[in-house]
C-alpha cells in the first residue's frame, strides 16, 4: 500500500532520550516554520563535509543490568541477615533456633 501523502509525516520523539526532548524543544520554538527548519537541517548535514557523526545511544544490556540488581539484592540479604544474627545473639538458645530460621529464609 503505497503513502497517501507523500509529503506529511507525523512523527514522536523519545521522552526518555534527553537528545530527543532537546530536538523536540527546538522544533516547537520555530512555529509554523518547523518544515523550513528540517529542511535545512537535513540538507546541511547531508552536504557539509565537516558534520561530525551524530551520537547514538548505547543500546542497553539487560544481562549486566541484571547482574547489579542480583548483586545488590544479595548485599542487601547479608545486611538484613547481619541485622538478624546480631539480634539473635542475646537470645536464648531455643530462641536462637528461631533466629537462625529467619536468618537463612
Amino acid at each position: 500500500m503505497a503513502k497517501k501523502d507523500l509529503y506529511k509525516f507525523t512523527i514522536q520523539f523519545s521522552e526518555g532520550d534527553p537528545l530527543h526532548q532537546q530536538t523536540a524543544a527546538i522544533l516547537n520554538q520555530q512555529g509554523r516554520r518547523k518544515a523550513q527548519f528540517l529542511v535545512n537541517a537535513v540538507m546541511h548535514y547531508l552536504h557539509c563535509k565537516e558534520t561530525p557523526d551524530i551520537p547514538q545511544s548505547a543500546p542497553v544490556d539487560v544481562d549486566a543490568i541484571e547482574a547489579i540488581v542480583r548483586r545488590i539484592m544479595e548485599e542487601e540479604k547479608k545486611k538484613q541477615q547481619e541485622i538478624i544474627w546480631r539480634s539473635c545473639q542475646n537470645q536464648t538458645t531455643r530462641e536462637k533456633g528461631f533466629c537462625w530460621l529467619r536468618i537463612m529464609s
